[in-house]
């Protein structure tokens, strides 16, 4: 056969040069019968294990080499595993991986302290090879990494690279073999699933795990959230489960969490958990969330009542734990809802959203709100804003998106008035209203315009004409004339009017100026505002702010005459009538 090749070698010398190694190998096999003698078989398996000079070939034959030259199998063990290896002669296998996994497995099964495993086991393998039709060589090459991952660590199958290691301790196990289909049956063990340095384990569990379709079937155990950094009484009840041990991931359909802070009693959900490499567990802000998302649990039912997630805060709606993060989660049509009180148990804010994030006695935040302040017989509307509480602090933040109905506007119940602002804060516990200021978005102006539905109300009108036992502005102006009056002073009268449902505001006016532009364009100047707050700041020098917060302008028409200012300007009206007969005022 050799001379037949000789011919050519000159000419394709590299790729015949491997396929006669392939082929003298393979007719090994094919034609090989391992010797029944003990002695005889081991020098034949020597020769065919190191015939490709492989370094790690050499090591695992010397090392089953010396273990029997050392007595470590009796004769009935040797002819058990001329057996197998005649089994596997028989299916075409080269060495490696299959005769080197083998003669491994052979070797830590000897070396275990359990000295029933090897007679277990191996007779486990025999009669699941002796099933197998020839050429199902993956089915071999399965119970046969199997065989030496549990044999060497216990391990259902040994993750390589990056990829999950599965194991199991303590317990008790059996090899079983029904219906042509080996596997490894488990009672009251620890499953265990390691990654790098990070594991998830679930403890006192049972389950069959099937080498070749490489599956574990689970039944009970617990999972604590421990693990997620949190404390030992978090944990899970498993029923049914699944693991596919080439995947990190497992997921179990019915799970019952117990969570005594929230819950008197275990809720039922769906559970699953994931070997993944954590972060560190160092965080440089308080009320960041740190990426710790396993192990996860989400519950069945979406109307559960949760009161200590802070002070003065309820929570309605389905419950979400991932890792060490607390989630409220609803649906379109069923959102969870979050109300929180004042110190006197009144309602201050409702919101409802399809999740809250949720940081126990730090923070609760979320986006696209329907979100509704109370303020006395005043409310505060936003169809969809970002929402957040800081636990500590008892401020309430509501925060306009960028797009579609989040950039809507802020209503007032009370005064029918739209807040064009991008910001609104509420601190609690000095019971303020914080109108615009930063939000914290690149681009975003912090402008503040306020605009009413209710251009006129009789009311207001009368109120401000001072219809009373006294002329307030006539009070003001007899005032006025016993001070000094400042040599700068136009002579106009200045209002100061308490303003908001609490009177916390004041409403400082007027200016009057003319105005040639755009009746649909009138604002308020830079200069107006300043002789304004010059006023406040003589009148109230030791204020602690006088920040405006807002504006409004409007027009008032003047008949026209040879004054040099509005001010001057005459405020009667001209009634008259035209040439044309109609009667005109002015």
């Amino acid at each position: 056969m050799q001379s037949v090749y000789s011919t050519v070698f000159p000419r394709t010398f590299g790729t015949l040069f491997f396929v006669l190694l392939f082929l003298l190998s393979s007719e090994t096999i094919s034609a090989q019968k391992f010797p029944e003698n003990t002695n005889e078989f081991v020098v034949k398996l020597g020769e065919y294990m190191t015939l490709s000079k492989r370094p790690d070939m050499e090591e695992s034959f010397a090392v089953f080499k010396k273990a029997h030259k050392a007595g470590a199998f009796p004769e009935w063990e040797m002819k058990r595993i001329v057996s197998v290896s005649n089994l596997m002669g028989n299916q075409n296998l080269p060495a490696f991986p299959y005769f080197k996994n083998y003669v491994n497995a052979i070797v830590a099964a000897k070396n275990d302290r359990d000295t029933t495993l090897f007679r277990r086991w191996h007779a486990f393998t025999e009669e699941s090879l002796a099933g197998l039709e020839k050429g199902r060589t993956k089915a071999v090459g399965l119970l046969l990494e199997f065989s030496l991952d549990f044999m060497t660590e216990r391990a259902l199958k040994s993750g390589e690279g990056g990829s999950a290691t599965w194991r199991i301790e303590g317990g008790k196990f059996e090899f079983a073999y029904s219906d042509r289909e080996p596997s490894l049956i488990c009672t009251g063990v620890d499953l265990i699933g390691t990654r790098k340095t990070d594991s998830v384990t679930i403890h006192n569990t049972s389950g069959r795990y099937k080498p070749f379709e490489q599956i574990w079937q689970g039944e009970g155990g617990k999972v604590s959230w421990a693990e997620a950094g949190m404390d030992s009484s978090i944990y899970a009840l498993l029923t049914k489960y699944k693991v596919e041990t080439q995947k990190p991931l497992f997921t179990c359909d019915t799970a019952t969490l117990f969570y005594p802070l929230y819950f008197k009693e275990g809720i039922k959900g769906s559970f699953e958990n994931n070997v993944v490499v954590k972060p560190k567990l160092s965080s440089t802000k308080a009320d960041s969330l740190r990426n710790i998302q396993f192990p996860r649990f989400q519950s069945f039912e979406k109307v559960l009542k949760i009161n200590r997630i802070g002070d003065n805060i309820e929570y309605l709606g389905g419950f979400r734990l991932a890792g060490n993060s607390f989630y409220g989660y609803g649906t379109s049509s069923e959102p969870a809802q979050m109300t929180v009180y004042n110190k006197k148990r009144e309602k201050v804010f409702h919101g409802k959203a399809e999740l809250f994030v949720i940081r126990r006695g730090v923070s609760v935040v979320s986006e696209n709100v329907d979100a509704k302040l109370f303020m006395d017989s005043d409310s505060l509307f936003h169809p969809a804003a970002d929402f957040r509480i800081d636990i500590p602090k008892q401020v309430i933040t509501l925060i306009r998106g960028e797009k579609g109905s989040s950039r809507n506007p802020f209503y007032s119940s009370f005064y029918n008035m739209n807040l064009d602002t991008d910001k609104i804060a509420w601190h609690l516990n000095s019971d303020s209203l914080e109108i615009g200021g930063h939000t914290g978005i690149k681009g975003v102006s912090k402008k503040v315009e306020f605009e009413s539905s209710n251009y006129y109300d009789p009311s207001i009108y009368l109120q401000m004409q001072g219809l009373a036992s006294h002329n307030s502005v006539s009070t003001l102006y007899a005032l006025w004339l016993k001070t000094d009056k400042d040599k700068d002073d136009n002579g106009r009268i200045v209002f100061f009017i308490p303003w908001g449902s609490e009177r916390q505001l004041t409403l400082l006016g007027t200016t009057d100026i003319d105005h040639k532009g755009d009746a649909d364009h009138a604002r308020i100047s830079e200069e107006e505002v300043h002789y304004l707050l010059a006023v406040a700041h003589k009148l109230y020098p030791n204020a602690p702010s006088l920040t405006p917060i807002g504006a409004f302008s409007s027009l008032r028409p003047l008949a026209a005459d040879k004054s040099v200012s509005a001010t001057s300007a005459t405020r009667e009206h001209k009634i008259w009538t035209s040439k044309d007969g109609v009667l005109r005022i002015q």
